[in-house]
């Protein structure tokens, strides 16, 4: 894309899609720790909120549904663009276990199977 010329206009809209304003809570959260909110979340937090907004949009599912599938979706990156072990790898894959917690526990364990899903154009069959 970027031998179309793509750069410049898809970074833009990638930082307006990623830069989630603040809102109250958050607000709320900083000042308790003595923190000054900067106006947004943090551009991960956007990406994320994007990415369930996007799969909720396609498929028709709920946030819940949404949030499981983008972990599958985000999990299996990661896995395949895995270059080696690191702290930083046993970090994300706790984190990653902590998360899918979420999803049993609302019961909709994270799947990412054509099954799963109205359309899977998303996923591999």
């Amino acid at each position: 894309m970027a031998g179309l010329g793509e750069w410049p206009r898809l970074s833009l809209l990638f930082y307006r899609a990623v830069l989630t304003p603040d809102d109250n809570l958050r607000r709320r959260w900083l000042a308790e720790r003595g923190l000054e909110s900067l106006g947004y979340y943090e551009p991960a937090y956007g990406f994320f909120a994007f990415l369930l907004y996007a799969l909720r949009k396609a498929l028709g599912v709920d946030w819940e549904e949404a949030y499981c599938k983008a972990l599958g979706l985000v999990g299996e990156y990661i896995k395949e663009s895995r270059a080696g072990e690191s702290p930083v790898e046993g970090l994300v894959d706790e984190v990653l276990r902590n998360m899918r917690k979420i999803c049993e526990s609302v019961g909709r364990p994270q799947s990412h199977t054509p099954c799963a899903c109205r359309y899977n154009f998303l996923y591999k069959t």
